[in-house]
């Protein structure tokens, strides 16, 4: 097969090879014999050591081959033939990837060449072939990266098979398929499947499996048969079995043969031939060989003892962290049983219930046990107030017969002066707290007079003074309505310069804004000529005489000349609250300006904008540019002149003040924004000045009006509703009377005496006897309430035993009951009155389980999925997964390492040591000796 360089691309995207294939591809057989038999036989071979040969060559996304590309090669033999970079070792090389390990280094002919693209030792790689590497090319940071023809930071995937047929036309097909991830940058970040197929095999029927990453299971599923293999020599044996490959075990040799064959390797010296393939090898050389071939399996010995101490230490933790990944599983999965956040029926309910139930049942026993003590001693008590009624009645009928006649009124007339006493003591104190403000004592007759008199005087006052101060009030609500109002503009106006530049004030910005919202015009394009001059530093102190001159053109809005018109039409159905002056200029317009600095125009800078030209021209027409003079005296002369302080003369007319001002030229606001601030602070003293009059004035009313009510008090009294002093010198005189009829006659005390006795002994009593009466009512009471509440209860208990929709285990009840005691805890889990309370105890409690032990699920679940990654990155293992579900396939990792897997790697390394030792050193020592002699 020929390929043309002319009429072919460097690296082919499509189909290259087909059988009698017309030019620029031209296949043909070399030799005149393609008879089906056998051409040599192999012993040991398959089948009578029939002959395989290569039927159909496949490719998927391998170098410049884009997509599915297959090749049919002719029963006697082919020759491919092309200019170079036309992708002949391209297909070289992807036979090597199909048939070699994968550390055998592509075609070295073809590596040293200096033609052609993606040649390097670093380009010809396994990751280059995949994403079609063309070139290199430098990123914005200067740093190279390569120029793909696919996988530019997404995933690809390719393949590369073989069909084999052998003389009895079975076929057997070697594939190799890759799944590159967006994100690989060297070889081992690939992930690769090594499969044979008893048959013939479609790569393009594998492009449904890449984004499974051609897991084995599916592909096996799809394709019956389909064997995988998950390392080299179990697919390099089987490739040498089946298809007859060396005898002996020399499959590997034979095909690396081959390998340095296609490879092209050039033998550039006579003593090369002979070393390479005539003379003999001396006997040293082969013992020193073997020795160092048995070292080499010492270290894979020594390297697998080491990989697996390794994975035994990246993977020790996974038990402990998988039992805790388990265990807090558990107890979601159990507090979830109980139905903690179900809105319907659940099994915590009918634990609630019942328990509530129990609860209720123990409160109401002892209720009736307490009803029933409340009851006897009531009964009890009212006998005893009955026979101490009896003895008080003969003890008093007694004390009448003994002439205690007298003594009973005079008791009598104490009892009726006490209580007057009280009612007086009881006003005076009302009084005394309500002319607190008045500082007056209330004891004496004269005082109180006279107290009398002053309140008279100060009603009648009263309302001129409270009307003084009412005025006083409002004129300080008239002092701060102003300020508020000035405080709110400039607040406005603050915050409007803030969001822009310039010093033009809020209210022509808002006109423009409406304007140009209307006539759809950006509002940086309609600027105020206020906006696009500023006076220079140097002439600063003559800001007060340009504002007063160009103070109406200032104020000027530019609207460009094209778009006039339109502007004009949409703006006119507004109802702008202020008049808009605006007119239209000319962008960019050469404008000529008088730069002469004793005039207006001189003293200003120019913004740079598309109405720079316009602006100059209008501030230099003789109108507006007038000559700035220092004294008043200089007005008088020709043209339009201004002072310092903005008086302006043309001729014999003139004019001084200004209707605003604000300053309104400018560039820059800040100087504006910093006035606003300084008068915001002025203001915020003023009103704060007026607060603090303002309180002062309603703390002087507050009192005024204390002052009446206790005034309006006093005058609503006289001294003999107070006086207490009198009624108490009646009380003492009526006591000492009765005193002393007790003190003449013995048994009248005596039976005083008694009667004093019993008349407490009774009050004690009623008073006992109430309270049981009371305690009695309260459990009778409760018992209602209790006997209600368990009705419910006893009610909800049968509807759930009759639904028969929730169940609770005794397990669920035990750990609810362990929960429960542990959230009310100290508190006693059986008080029925807590029991709300420690419900929501007991819902606060596993809550707090529940994301405690999902906290724990969560972490368990990260250091494990870590712990995965990083055996991944370390052991890369396409059958295992990065996930916590991948935990029995590590853990079975884990138990044969730590069971059998170390040990049994300790003991072959000793043994390999051994042998190494007597088996290879020994015979070199030998053969050394030999060779000196």
């Amino acid at each position: 097969m020929t390929i043309d360089g002319n009429a072919q691309p460097a690296l082919l995207p499509a189909s290259l090879l087909l059988q009698q294939t017309p030019h620029p591809i031209v296949a043909g057989p070399v030799g005149t014999s393609s008879a089906a038999a056998p051409l040599f036989y192999i012993p040991g071979a398959t089948d009578g050591s029939l002959q395989w040969k290569a039927e159909t060559f496949q490719l998927v996304n391998w170098g410049g081959f884009e997509g599915r590309v297959r090749f049919d090669f002719h029963p006697g033999a082919t020759l491919i033939s092309g200019a170079s970079g036309t992708g002949k070792s391209t297909l070289l090389d992807a036979y090597i990837a199909l048939m070699m390990p994968s550390d055998t280094s592509f075609n070295g002919a073809s590596n040293d060449a200096v033609a052609g693209r993606a040649r390097s030792a670093e380009q010809r790689n396994l990751l280059s072939y995949l994403r079609g590497q063309t070139d290199t090319t430098a990123d914005d940071s200067g740093r190279e990266r390569p120029k793909v023809l696919r996988g530019d930071g997404r995933p690809t995937w390719g393949a590369v098979a073989m069909t084999f047929v052998d003389d009895h036309a079975r076929r057997f097909t070697a594939l190799r398929v890759y799944h590159v991830p967006a994100r690989a940058t060297q070889a081992g970040d690939i992930i690769m499947r090594m499969a044979t197929y008893e048959g013939r095999l479609d790569l393009a029927d594998l492009a449904v499996h890449a984004g499974a990453l051609f897991a084995p299971k599916p592909l096996k599923a799809a394709f019956p048969g389909l064997l995988t293999h998950d390392s080299y020599a179990a697919f390099a044996a089987r490739l040498y079995a089946r298809l007859g490959i060396g005898a002996n075990g020399d499959g590997t040799k034979a095909l690396r043969l081959l390998v340095r064959i296609q490879a092209g390797h050039q033998i550039r010296t006579v003593d090369e031939l002979y070393k390479e393939m005539v003379l003999e090898r001396p006997a040293s050389f082969e013992a020193a060989d073997r020795a160092i071939g048995h070292f080499d399996d010492l270290e894979v010995a020594y390297n697998a003892m080491r990989t697996e101490q390794q994975k035994a230490e990246l993977l020790g933790a996974i038990t402990q962290k998988h039992a805790d990944l388990v265990a807090a599983m558990a107890t979601i999965e159990r507090i979830d049983t109980f139905g903690l956040n179900a809105t319907d029926d659940s099994p915590i309910l009918l634990w609630r219930l019942r328990r509530e139930a129990a609860l209720l049942e123990a409160v109401i026993t002892d209720n009736r046990a307490k009803h029933e003590h409340a009851v006897k001693d009531h009964t009890g008590a009212d006998k005893d107030v009955r026979s101490l009624d009896e003895e008080l009645g003969a003890t008093r009928a007694a004390h009448q017969a003994a002439g205690g006649a007298e003594l009973d009124s005079l008791a009598q007339q104490v009892t009726q002066a006490g209580r007057s006493r009280d009612e007086r003591l009881a006003r005076r104190n009302g009084l005394a707290e309500r002319t607190v403000c008045l500082a007056t004592p209330l004891h004496d007759n004269d005082v109180f007079d006279q107290l009398h008199a002053t309140a008279g005087t100060f009603l009648a006052h009263y309302e001129a003074a409270s009307k003084a101060l009412r005025d006083s009030r409002e004129g300080l609500r008239d002092r701060s309505f102003p300020l508020l109002q000035r405080r709110k503009a400039l607040s406005d106006e603050q915050a409007s310069l803030s969001g822009r530049a310039g010093r033009v004030p809020k209210f022509l910005d808002d006109l423009r804004r409406q304007a140009a919202e209307a006539s759809g015009i950006d509002v940086a394009d309609l600027p105020f000529v206020a906006e696009l001059i500023d006076v220079a530093p140097e002439h600063a102190r003559w800001r007060t005489a340009v504002e007063t001159v160009l103070g109406a053109s200032a104020r000027l809005l530019l609207v460009p000349q094209e778009q006039l018109e339109a502007f004009s039409t949409a703006i006119d159905p507004l109802r702008l609250r202020g008049r808009l002056t605006f007119e239209g200029a000319r962008l960019h317009q050469t404008g000529h300006l008088d730069e002469d600095s004793t005039k207006v125009a001189g003293k200003l800078l120019f913004k740079d904008s598309p109405f720079a030209g316009w602006v100059r021209r209008h501030v230099s027409d003789p109108v507006r540019n007038a000559l700035c003079v220092e004294r008043p005296h200089q007005l008088d002369g020709p043209g339009y002149r201004v002072t310092l302080a903005g008086q302006t003369r043309l001729g014999v007319r003139g004019s001084h003040g200004r209707n605003d001002q604000s300053n309104i030229i400018g560039f820059s606001n800040e100087d504006a924004i910093a006035d606003i601030e300084r008068e915001l602070d002025q203001i915020t003293e003023a009103l704060d000045k007026i607060d603090e009059d303002r309180k002062a004035i309603d703390e002087e009313r507050d009192e005024l009006d204390r002052r009446r009510s206790a005034y309006e008090a006093i005058r609503a009294i006289t001294w003999e509703d107070i006086d207490v002093a009198s009624v108490e010198a009646r009380i003492a005189e009526l006591q000492t009377a009765r005193q002393a009829i007790l003190d003449a006659d013995d048994r009248l005390q005596a039976l005083q005496r008694r009667i004093d006795e019993l008349e407490m002994n009774v009050d004690k009593a009623r008073e006992r006897r109430f309270d049981l009466k009371r305690q009695k009512d309260d459990l009778d009471t409760a018992w209602a309430s209790l006997t209600r509440r368990q009705d419910n209860v006893n009610g909800e208990l049968s509807r759930l035993r009759q639904e028969q929709r929730i169940a609770l285990s005794d397990e669920q009840a035990t750990a609810l009951d362990e929960h429960f005691i542990a959230a009310v805890g100290p508190a006693n889990p059986n008080d029925l009155d807590q029991f709300p309370a420690n419900l929501a105890r007991l819902h606060q409690r596993l809550s707090a389980a529940v994301k405690q032990a999902q906290a724990q699920a969560q972490n368990s679940e990260t250091e494990l999925e870590r712990i995965f990654t990083a055996y991944q990155l370390k052991f890369n293992d396409p059958n295992l997964g990065r996930s916590a579900a991948s935990y029995p396939d590590y853990a079975a990792i884990l138990d044969t390492i730590l069971t059998t897997g170390l040990h049994e790697r300790r003991e072959e390394w000793r043994q390999r040591l051994m042998k190494w030792s007597g088996e290879d050193l020994v015979p070199l020592a030998g053969a050394m000796d030999l060779r000196s002699a």
